[in-house]
């Protein structure tokens, strides 16, 4: 038989296997681009692995760069090591910040990979190890802040021990401003003891000790305000050192200043007091009191050639160095000195009456006791005036030549007065002396 037409049939199945060949290469195609979608987001969890690696290294380099710095705080801590171990905090924190990002980014990473793989239908990408640094990262950036509390409370007990030195300063300084402030007062009651002219020897004696343990005293004090000043500015470089607002420690640089300016006065105090026992003693020499010890005391003018004439003064009888009266400040004996340096430009041989001394430089070298008049002082500057340098150059001599002077206007002196005076008188007996 002829064959029934069945061309359509298997032109229809040609068609059919064609399709069907056509649609297992688009889904093959198909699966290959959802294979390649999940490699992508497991490169980038593995990417994301790497970047938190990374955050993990730097994390532990910061936390063991603290824990050195740590280590390294001395006994009292520098502020240097304070500094240093602020720093490494900073660090430290950055770190962990930095870490907790990047172990975020890898955790989302893994959950996008796992997610994609399940959408997939393909089994879930291995990233276990991944998870795992990430669980790790996460407990350690979160425990950084307890290490960083920590170490900051290390550094506030650094700075509260040299508070607590400099408080200590401060507490040794005012003990030794009480005894520098007893050792002045000691002094004053010594010189204020010397009630017998000359002093006794016991009595210079206490004033000698007196001075001694001033001077003792005096340096203490500067000592401790020396070291006061360094414990306050230890305290304080390390407080700002520590990123601290530092403690209130101006009492005690405000003491330490006072006790400097203090003890700054005790080299006039005491050199004052030597002064002032050469004159009540009668003990000043040639070269003692020296000119270092004039100076001490503020007062000028005394020089190596006129030392010795200026310390006789202090020998006489109306230089006594009394307290509250003769002679017991510094401006009473600069204003000595300044009266014998006119008579000592004065006594030049000369009748040039350059010589003009008045009451108050009269008392200023004891003698306002014995020319106490307008007469006696117009002749005592005349004597002066025309004597020599050789005739007025000790204190002796000054008062020898006053009670000439005073009793020549009393009538009462005596041949030798006289010729101390330059009078040359001849036929002279007790008789007719006063009548001369």
């Amino acid at each position: 038989e002829t064959p029934t037409d069945l061309s359509a049939i298997t032109s229809a199945a040609t068609a059919a296997l064609s399709d069907a060949a056509t649609v297992s290469a688009a889904t093959t195609a198909s699966e290959a681009a959802t294979d390649a979608k999940v490699a992508a987001l497991v490169t980038a969890a593995e990417a994301a692995g790497t970047a938190l690696a990374s955050a993990q290294s730097a994390f532990d380099t910061a936390e063991q760069a603290l824990a050195t710095a740590l280590g390294a705080l001395g006994t009292p801590a520098t502020p240097t090591q304070l500094s240093a171990v602020e720093n490494a905090q900073s660090t430290l924190s950055t770190a962990a910040t930095a870490l907790q990002s990047a172990a975020d980014t890898a955790q989302a990473a893994v959950t996008a990979a796992n997610a994609a793989a399940t959408a997939a239908n393909e089994a879930a990408p291995n990233l276990s190890t991944l998870s795992s640094a990430i669980t790790a990262a996460q407990s350690d950036a979160s425990g950084a802040a307890s290490t960083t509390t920590a170490s900051e409370a290390a550094t506030d007990a650094k700075v509260a021990a040299l508070v607590t030195a400099a408080t200590a300063a401060g507490t040794a300084l005012g003990t030794a401003q009480t005894e520098l402030d007893a050792a002045q007062l000691a002094l004053a009651n010594a010189l204020s003891a010397m009630t017998s002219d000359p002093a006794t020897p016991a009595q210079l004696l206490a004033v000698e000790a007196a001075q001694t343990a001033l001077t003792a005293k005096s340096a203490a004090a500067t000592s401790a305000a020396n070291a006061a000043n360094v414990a306050v500015t230890a305290a304080n470089d390390a407080a700002t050192a520590a990123g601290e607002t530092p403690t209130d420690l101006s009492a005690i640089t405000n003491a330490a200043a006072a006790a400097i300016v203090d003890a700054g006065t005790v080299a006039g105090v005491v050199a004052l007091a030597s002064l002032r026992a050469a004159a009540f003693g009668d003990t000043a020499i040639l070269a003692t009191p020296a000119i270092t010890v004039w100076e001490a005391a503020g007062i000028t003018g005394v020089t190596s050639a006129n030392l010795a004439a200026i310390n006789s003064l202090l020998n006489t009888a109306g230089i006594t160095g009394t307290a509250n009266g003769d002679h017991d400040t510094a401006s009473d004996l600069q204003a000595m000195v300044t009266a014998y340096l006119e008579v000592a430009a004065g006594a030049d041989n000369s009748d040039d009456n350059d010589t003009t001394l008045d009451p108050g430089q009269l008392s200023a070298l004891g003698l306002g006791g014995v020319i106490d008049s307008a007469d006696e002082i117009t002749l005592y500057n005349d004597v002066l005036d025309q004597a020599s340098a050789g005739e007025a150059d000790t204190g002796a001599k000054l008062v020898a030549l006053a009670t000439a002077v005073q009793a020549v206007m009393d009538g009462t002196a005596s041949s030798a007065q006289l010729a101390l005076l330059g009078v040359t008188v001849t036929n002279v007996t007790p008789d007719n002396l006063k009548a001369v």
